[in-house]
């Protein structure tokens, strides 16, 4: 049954002439760069990952010599080389891997969801403007619209997030069917949200919080943690007064407390506020200060009655709100 919603929801769409993406507005630069400079390439990038997410629907045929799939079955995290082909676009040696974790992860031979990255074996190999993309399942929101929808809130109060649309997938050879294709957490994302895209931007991974050495998916700087403990730091402060003074000169506490606020409205459960999960942190270079962006937003309003309440689950939340000035605000 959840299939053919997925596919039902997908054939109302274009029947009626709509892709998923145009449902939700698209970011423009009113800045034009010089032609052939670096800003202009990345301009162009732009322009081609957003035609992407505002486009037709793509079908990705992803392929592989059966040794690399056999290492893949053998170690599904493990990234092997494949071949992906994208209309008449065909792109060698990118690098997939099987991604997810409790209740979205399949085996190879099931509907896995995957990480391709395009140009960590080809240097400068892009896939519309974009070098890492994710193919997700969507295994837990059969309506394959929540990530975008998601998405576009979160952005609309200021909260960077991913882009995401709609794709179908052929994996060596089997029809998966219609997936959420989502673009990747790394520099050229910062780059769009931020002035400087060179500090930390660490991955909160699987139900770990901030009291843990996080896995940092970008960072020019020494992987010494220092930026994380200062932040727990500030938030196990057990005078009041000074913890409130050092989470406003190490956290953005106002987009934190609207993300939190956005994750109650839309029942996100699943997010750092509510479940220490699904989330990302950058250290932004020029204010020092800690950011938060949401991640895997695929099981939004599965509970509208719920009472809208202060999350309380992530340690930065709970020491955050337990100062009554950020709970006024």
């Amino acid at each position: 049954m959840a299939r053919w919603i997925r596919i039902l929801t997908l054939v109302v769409l274009v029947v009626a002439g709509t892709h998923p993406g145009s449902l939700f507005g698209a970011e423009t630069d009113a800045k034009t760069p010089r032609p052939g400079s670096k800003k202009a390439r990345q301009a162009a990038d732009d322009a081609a990952a957003e035609s992407l997410f505002t486009g037709p629907i793509q079908r990705f045929a992803i392929t592989f010599v059966p040794a690399e799939l056999n290492k893949l079955r053998d170690n599904p995290r493990s990234p092997v080389s494949c071949t992906v082909q994208v209309g008449t676009q065909r792109f060698e040696k990118v690098l997939v891997h099987v991604k997810g974790s409790a209740g979205s992860t399949r085996s190879v031979d099931d509907t896995p969801a995957l990480t391709l990255n395009f140009d960590k074996l080809v240097p400068g190999q892009r896939f519309s403007g974009l070098d890492k993309i994710h193919l997700n399942n969507s295994v837990q929101d059969p309506s394959l619209l929540s990530e975008q929808l998601g998405r576009h809130l979160y952005e609309k109060v200021g909260i960077p997030t991913a882009r995401a649309t709609q794709a179908l997938v052929t994996f060596d050879g089997r029809d998966l069917g219609p997936y959420v294709l989502k673009e990747g957490y790394n520099r050229s994302f910062l780059r769009r949200h931020y002035p400087d895209p060179t500090g930390n931007f660490y991955d909160g991974g699987f139900v770990r919080d901030i009291d843990q050495d996080l896995d940092r998916d970008s960072g020019d700087g020494p992987l010494d943690y220092k930026d994380l403990q200062k932040l727990r730091d500030a938030a196990n402060l057990s005078d009041l007064r000074r913890r409130e003074t050092a989470l406003e000169a190490i956290l953005d506490v106002d987009r934190f407390i609207t993300e939190c606020a956005m994750q109650a409205l839309l029942v996100d459960w699943d997010g750092y506020g509510h479940n220490r999960n699904n989330y990302r942190i950058y250290f932004e270079p020029r204010t020092g200060k800690a950011t938060f962006q949401p991640h895997g937003m695929d099981q939004l309003l599965g509970n509208i009655g719920k009472d809208l309440e202060l999350p309380g689950g992530g340690l930065l939340a709970r020491q955050l709100f337990d100062l009554p000035p950020f709970r006024d605000r």
